[in-house]
Order: C-alpha cells, then sequence, then structure tokens
C-alpha cells in the first residue's frame, strides 16, 4: 500500500494486515513530525520525536477509519496481506460508525456492499463527499466511488454488521489532488442537498454552488440528477472547525453567463450535519438584480 498524504487532515484506512498491526509498525515507513497526530473514533495518539506515536490509539484496525492530521506532505509505504473481505463483516451500531473501506480496488457506491442491510435515510460520507441511501436505488449522491486506502463515516438507523464486495486484487495508491485541498485544514465537515432558484437562471451541470466563511472557501459541488426524480441536486460537503457562531454564506456560478450570485440564506456549521434530502432539499434563493448606475468615486484620503 502506498499513502500520498497532504499537510492537514486526512481521513484513511487499511486494508492489509500483517503480524504486528502496532501503530509504530503500519506506520513505520511514515516521515511523522513531532506533533503530528492520529485519532479513530474512541482513541487517538500523538507522535513524538525518538519514540513515535504515544496514546491510546495502539494498533491499526482495518475495520476502522482513521483521521490523520500531519504538518507536512507525507508518502510511505506498508506491506500487508489483503484482507478476506467475504469473511470480514463490520459490526455497526446505531448513529456515527468509523468504518475502513477493504475491498483491494475502488468500488461504485451503489454496488460496494453485499447485503441489503442499509434503510432509507442511512448515510455515508468521505472527507469530501457523501451519499444517503434511498429505498428503490441504493446510496446516492456526490459519493459515486469508494477507493482503497479511503475514510468513510457511516451513519446508519439499525445497528447489524454489513459485508463489502470482493473486487480485483491490486496495489492500493491514495492520492489527493494538492492543487484543490483547501478542506485540509478543517478537522470537520457536514452536507447540504441543496436545490437553488434564482429569477430567469437556468441551472444546470456545469454551475457551482459555494460556500464561505469569513471570506474563506467552506465547500463547492456542481448539481447532479437524481435518479428516482430526474431533479438536479446539489450535494454540498462544508467544512469547519466547529467553533461557535461558523457562519456561512453562499453563491452560485452561472456557467452559461459567467455571473455570480449571492444567495439570501445563511447556514451555522455544525460537525456531522445533514441539511435535506434529494426529495427534500434545502432551496437557496437568488435574484438576478444589474445595478442601475455604476460610479467611479474619488479615493480618500488620497495616499
Amino acid at each position: 500500500l502506498v499513502f500520498n498524504l497532504t499537510s492537514g487532515w486526512n481521513w484513511t484506512s487499511v486494508n492489509a494486515t500483517g503480524d504486528d498491526m502496532g501503530v509504530n509498525t503500519v506506520f513505520a515507513q511514515a516521515p511523522f513530525a513531532q506533533g503530528d497526530y492520529i485519532k479513530s473514533q474512541t482513541q487517538d495518539a500523538t507522535y513524538y520525536d525518538g519514540f513515535g506515536f504515544y496514546g491510546s490509539l495502539a494498533s491499526i484496525d482495518p475495520k476502522q477509519t482513521y483521521l490523520l492530521n500531519i504538518s507536512s506532505s507525507s508518502s510511505f509505504s506498508y506491506e500487508g496481506s489483503p484482507v478476506d473481505v467475504d469473511n470480514t463483516p463490520i459490526n455497526v451500531s446505531a448513529g456515527w460508525n468509523w468504518v475502513g473501506y477493504l475491498p483491494p480496488s475502488s468500488l461504485s457506491t451503489v454496488s460496494a456492499f453485499t447485503n441489503d442491510s442499509f434503510v432509507q435515510g442511512d448515510y455515508i460520507k468521505s472527507q469530501t463527499q457523501d451519499a444517503t441511501y434511498y429505498d428503490g436505488y441504493g446510496f446516492y449522491g456526490s459519493l459515486v466511488t469508494m477507493n482503497p486506502l479511503s475514510g468513510y463515516l457511516l451513519k446508519v438507523n439499525n445497528s447489524g454488521s454489513f459485508n463489502y464486495t470482493s473486487g480485483s486484487l491490486a496495489s492500493s495508491i491514495m492520492n489527493v489532488i494538492e492543487e484543490d485541498s483547501y478542506y485540509k485544514k478543517y478537522e470537520f465537515n457536514g452536507s447540504i442537498r441543496a436545490s437553488v432558484s434564482i429569477d430567469n437562471v437556468d441551472i444546470d451541470a456545469n454551475d457551482v454552488l459555494y460556500a464561505y466563511s469569513n471570506g474563506e472557501l467552506r465547500g463547492k459541488v456542481s448539481p447532479n440528477e437524481f435518479p428516482l426524480t430526474g431533479d438536479l441536486v446539489f450535494s454540498l460537503m462544508v467544512y469547519g472547525h466547529n467553533s461557535e457562531n461558523e457562519k456561512l454564506d453562499f453563491e452560485l456560478y452561472d456557467n452559461e453567463t459567467g455571473k455570480y450570485y449571492t444567495l439570501e440564506e445563511k447556514v451555522f456549521f455544525n460537525k456531522d450535519m445533514i441539511i435535506g434530502d434529494a426529495y427534500n432539499t434545502f432551496n437557496f434563493n437568488g435574484s438576478s438584480i444589474l445595478p442601475s448606475e455604476i460610479k467611479l468615486l474619488p479615493a480618500y484620503p488620497n495616499p
């Protein structure tokens, strides 16, 4: 397995096993630095020069997702035996579960699971994408493909277990697009299933919905078609620190005209928030108002 991580937060899992799954054995080849940090859903550890990771998180379980916060980009490898996907069920409890990805190759979110153990409203997300389970279809949203070495948070209504579909054997490489990794600054994310209504603007698949907080980009997405209704839906992932009064503002880029429209609605960020679904979207409203007059005023005070 080859991990390519960038500075900031990385959601990852390990789909191979070895005789020693200690955190400092699995990540023995990683050039981590003092203060780098890893956590599972229930445990954590900090990296100390001369020792490695120390804390309550002592070993790596392929069935779990881990969040790594590192100070600089890092590339390293780990060699182990592939997980026996068919005979490795993942137990989940009602609510949030941090689940690893076990198959050796990428699979579509619709076909990644062998048993139909999910119900309407169950929800899964990666660091950048998400999907909701709809009866009669499966998982729908921006999370179209699930990949080895990626981490996932799964929210289910009922306790139980599930199995992944086996994929073909392949070496796994975790790649991150560095030039567009603004989200790496934020530990938490949430989702908004949205639609946009603006006078005299036809929404199409090339438009982009943006989220900002205090001028910082917190999310962006283009819409795609919900197959059960044919409607275009924005599956927007938004990011934050989960601090108080973290207000999000929104705007729409209309690809046809090249114009940006400020949207009226505001949302306060909360970690793991889920607003709307593909049947009942959160609607943003805007108006295509043009200025009636433009003036260039003298600079004052004149430097």
